[in-house]
């Protein structure tokens, strides 16, 4: 199965039509802006559950596996940023950064220096961009609380896991049922219930540590769904997505800081 590019992406604006949100068309950043960013950063690995430091002014680029915002250190990912997706942004303007970020598994990105950003991107594109992430990321917080209060544990699991093995690029995972509890904010008998029945009904498989999707589709029609674009919109791709798929997840879900 292959793994699709990350795509960073810079989408344009929000806008309003017929009373409900819909992301306009999304502009890759400059593939020279890209190529000179890549010049001046580095690029590290993460191991599963490493706390990134909000403080340090650096912007990440994520490459691989995925990186997500906790209420608390280990407790409820309520923002996911998959491969494609920006974290940092917020240093552009030295805005202050007050939530965990964490990864949610082992994460390769590329780190560029916030004042390097600046310089390639230009001031007024910095401060557009840093601006804009701040709505971007009480939207993503809200959709996410309101998914916990409307749906029940063993459908956002489903989400969960659909979102960890389109990142894999496999049908397997290598992730224990302590941290997808700390990830949806459970207990892990909780969690170690959902895994019990979709096992049960014949969707995956779980054993130590690894666990082996049998049927994606299945397990598709288990999950939530949120984080999908809104029924009627021109593209569906989602960032819930599937190992080998030709599109890479949309980075718009995951500016976060």
């Amino acid at each position: 199965m292959s793994i699709c590019e990350p795509d960073f992406s810079v989408p344009d604006s929000l806008v309003t039509r017929r009373g409900r949100e819909r992301r306009v068309e999304e502009e890759p950043l400059a593939q020279s802006a890209m190529e000179e960013l890549r010049d001046l950063g580095r690029t590290r690995s993460l191991a599963e559950g490493a706390v990134l430091d909000p403080m340090h002014p650096v912007v990440r680029f994520v490459l691989s596996g995925g990186l997500g915002v906790f209420a608390a250190v280990d407790h409820l990912c309520v923002g996911w940023l998959p491969p494609g997706a920006i974290q940092g942004l917020h240093h552009l303007s030295d805005a202050p950064g007050s939530m965990v970020v964490q990864a949610v598994t082992p994460t390769t990105v590329l780190e560029v220096k916030a004042a390097y950003v600046r310089a390639v991107l230009g001031e007024t594109e910095s401060l557009r961009l840093a601006a804009q992430l701040t709505a971007e990321r009480l939207n993503l917080v809200e959709r996410e609380a309101a998914c916990m209060a409307l749906h029940s544990v063993e459908a956002r699991l489903a989400t969960w896991l659909l979102r960890l093995i389109g990142t894999s690029g496999e049908d397997v995972l290598e992730i224990t049922q302590d941290r997808l509890a700390q990830i949806l904010g459970v207990q892990r008998t909780t969690v170690n219930s959902g895994i019990k029945a979709f096992q049960i009904a014949g969707l995956l498989r779980c054993r130590r540590g690894r666990i082996t999707i049998w049927r994606l589709d299945d397990l598709a029609r288990r999950a939530c769904g949120c984080g999908r674009r809104p029924a009627g919109d021109d593209n569906e791709a989602t960032d819930v997505h599937t190992p080998g798929s030709s599109t890479c997840p949309e980075s718009v879900h995951g500016r976060l800081d």
